[in-house]
Order: C-alpha cells, then structure tokens, then sequence
C-alpha cells in the first residue's frame, strides 16, 4: 500500500494500480486523471468519513462505522 496525493509519473507501478482508496472529496482532482471522470464524480459526492474503493470497474462507497475521534484519522488536514 502507498498513500499518495498525486501519482507519480515514473515507474511501472503506479502503471497498474490494483485498488485505489480515497478519503475524502477534496480529492477528486487528483483521482480523475488516474481512475477517470466517473471515479472523480464518485470522490466529490464523498460524505465526511465516507472512503470510496475503486477496483478495476467496481466502485463501492465504504461508511465505517466510526467514533468522531477514530474518523479524525482517516480524514487529512
């Protein structure tokens, strides 16, 4: 696992991306150009403490089931 805000443009790895996770809405910007406009939109509907999983063609929505204190880690400044 590798926590990214942008992907790196160099490297076979970043090349094929097995899953992607995101965080958070205000990182829609940076899914789009590496899982496309769709995977963008899903990211900007986010909900605070909502991660999106992005597999392939699968998309699923996460809602953890969090205490506000354990949801302040999953959310960057």
């Amino acid at each position: 696992m590798h926590v990214r805000r942008q992907v790196p443009r160099h490297g076979s790895f970043w090349h094929h991306l097995d899953a992607v996770l995101t965080l958070g809405a205000d990182i829609a910007d940076a899914v789009d150009p590496e899982c496309g406009p769709e995977a963008a939109r899903s990211t900007a509907a986010l909900a605070p403490g909502e991660i999106a999983l992005f597999r392939g063609t699968f998309t699923h929505v996460l809602r953890p089931d969090t205490a506000p204190a354990e949801r302040s880690l999953l959310t960057h400044p």
